[in-house]
């Protein structure tokens, strides 16, 4: 696992965002990132409304220009990063869904 600062770009869902990565040496990188170990409710799915209400929560807590920081590995499914991302002031954003009921652990 590697720790990244990131800037959010923006939130795509409830458990997925694009982040522009800073790699140092004033390189950056843009990557889609899923939130490991969580899903939410997709916001063009059935459960529409709760969709929208998950990523509504993350852009209150994650807002384009924000910074966060990520711990990832290597890209998963899809060709996205799987990641655990760290709000100051919240911890681990996905542990925080969950808690609040905008998204169920991951297999559940």
């Amino acid at each position: 696992m590697f720790t990244f600062s990131a800037t959010v770009v923006r939130v795509v869902d409830g458990d997925t965002m694009d982040l522009l990565f800073d790699l140092g040496f004033r390189i950056q990188r843009l990557e889609r990132v899923r939130l490991a170990d969580v899903n939410t409710p997709e916001v063009r799915g059935a459960d529409k409304a709760r969709g929208k209400l998950a990523k509504a929560r993350v852009q209150a807590l994650c807002p384009v220009g924000s910074v966060v920081k990520v711990q990832t590995g290597k890209a998963g499914k899809f060709n996205r990063y799987v990641a655990h991302v760290q709000v100051d002031g919240v911890g681990d954003l996905g542990e925080l869904l969950v808690a609040e009921g905008h998204a169920a652990l991951y297999g559940s």
